[in-house]
């Protein structure tokens, strides 16, 4: 069904609009990787369209990575499979309110320092 001429359509998502938000909180991110190749045997649904990896200053060589899907459902499938590997991804795998963003940040982080990261993708 196509929308009333007078719906504005929601701003489209880019990875950079959100590690711009991360930046806008205060958080100094180093080694920004945008949709690097990932490993052909990797269980990771490929259910994204956009995805980057960064370090957090805070870590120094460690961060987060971050993925952009075109609809929830797409996200989903990313949230429960970071769910299912909490003992090896950590307890910080957030999704914004669109449900088209998922991050996955480092178990090295505190649990304040993740909030960070959360609380900026509340926006979209």
């Amino acid at each position: 069904t196509p929308l009333p001429t007078n719906t504005p359509m929601p701003p489209a998502i880019s990875i950079n609009s959100v590690l711009n938000e991360f930046t806008a909180a205060g958080i100094q991110l180093n080694d920004i990787s945008l949709n690097p190749p990932l490993d052909a045997n990797s269980p990771l649904p490929r259910s994204f369209n956009q995805h980057a990896f960064w370090n957090d200053a805070l870590l120094g060589d460690k961060g987060g990575q971050i993925f952009i899907c075109n609809e929830p459902a797409h996200c989903q499938a990313l949230s429960a499979y970071f769910t299912a590997l909490v003992a090896l991804a950590g307890p910080y795998t957030y999704t914004s309110p669109s449900g088209l963003i998922v991050i996955q940040l480092n178990s090295a982080f505190t649990p304040e320092q993740a909030e960070r990261y959360k609380a900026a993708i509340q926006k979209f």
